[in-house]
């Protein structure tokens, strides 16, 4: 009884991410004495869909979570976070009480009363005052999600909120959010916690999405960023590969005597030269320091990154 997490690392379809939970002894836990729930988290870049759907139908207990887009979390197990592909958080509590509900699609005319009407049903189906309220909210592109977040503040009074918005790569796949075995792409989930909620778990995490360094979104169609500025979100990410490899080379460096300055793999520094994963701020902002160059320098190019510099004096 207690708080147990599980880790998939390296794994992106769905069997082989199931397989590792199951055999880090992951179980359904039957005992309707304990109540039981987990969180879910995915890398984007993982058939989360097939995760979703399959770990649903392994466990009687709700599944709730989103995407993100990168899974560095603290004192995790293995020899490198950025390797990490999925997480599943697992809190089992004699005397907690779990409700949890999906809205119906959002819609910004009406997010107070849709939000106060989620607010009472999930409430009504805990049956008790809650003491935590937590919010997973799906990438919606032109749509103030704060507002729909103000209502449930206002709802939940004193309580204690916590959540965010899920995140992808922007390239094929599409933020979501997870809901006992489906993944909701323009829904939000609220849970609210009641009972014995202390302590409910103790763990960390930043995810935070590289592309507020972009310097416009000029396109996006759904949950997908299709262009930023004037390249495609896809050639946009390979560029940074291309830039982080010649940047490298310049200062003489292989792959391994980066990777070694970025106590990382010298695959993971492959991979972000290829264009096959992703690195976040914090680890850009790492490489840049090892390389010597600005941040702009990783993601413009020196070139562009010069004559952005020039435009904006």
């Amino acid at each position: 009884m207690g708080t147990k997490t599980y880790t998939a690392t390296s794994f992106f379809d769905a069997d082989s991410v199931i397989a590792s939970f199951t055999s880090q002894g992951l179980k359904d836990i039957p005992d309707s004495s304990h109540a039981t729930v987990g969180f879910l988290y995915c890398d984007s870049q993982v058939d989360y869909v097939g995760v979703v759907e399959k770990l649903s139908a392994l466990v009687s207990f709700p599944i709730v979570g989103g995407t993100t887009m990168g899974l560095p979390f603290d004192n995790t197990p293995h020899d490198s976070a950025d390797d990490m592909s999925a997480m599943l958080l697992v809190i089992e509590r004699e005397g907690m009480r779990v409700s949890v509900q999906a809205s119906e699609k959002l819609n910004h005319a009406q997010h107070t009363e849709q939000m106060n009407a989620l607010y009472a049903k999930t409430c009504e189906e805990l049956g008790e005052e809650p003491k935590i309220a937590m919010l997973f909210l799906p990438l919606l592109p032109g749509i103030p999600l704060s507002d729909f977040m103000d209502d449930i503040f206002v709802c939940a009074g004193d309580i204690p909120v916590f959540g965010g918005t899920s995140t992808n790569d922007l390239i094929s796949t599409q933020a979501a959010v997870f809901h006992n075995g489906e993944s909701l792409h323009d829904k939000l989930v609220l849970v609210l916690i009641g009972g014995n909620v202390r302590p409910v778990c103790a763990s960390s995490c930043q995810v935070t999405p590289m592309v507020e360094y972009a310097p416009t979104v000029s396109q996006a169609e759904g949950n997908e960023v299709l262009r930023v500025d004037s390249s495609s979100f896809c050639d946009y990410m390979r560029d940074i590969g291309k830039n982080i490899k010649d940047l490298r080379i310049s200062n003489n460096l292989t792959q391994d005597q980066l990777a070694e300055k970025l106590f990382v793999t010298r695959q993971t520094v492959s991979n972000y030269e290829n264009g096959k994963s992703r690195p976040d701020i914090d680890t850009l902002e790492k490489i840049a320091s090892v390389l010597g160059c600005q941040l702009t320098d990783l993601i413009y190019g020196k070139e562009k990154s010069k004559k952005n510099l020039h435009q904006r004096l």
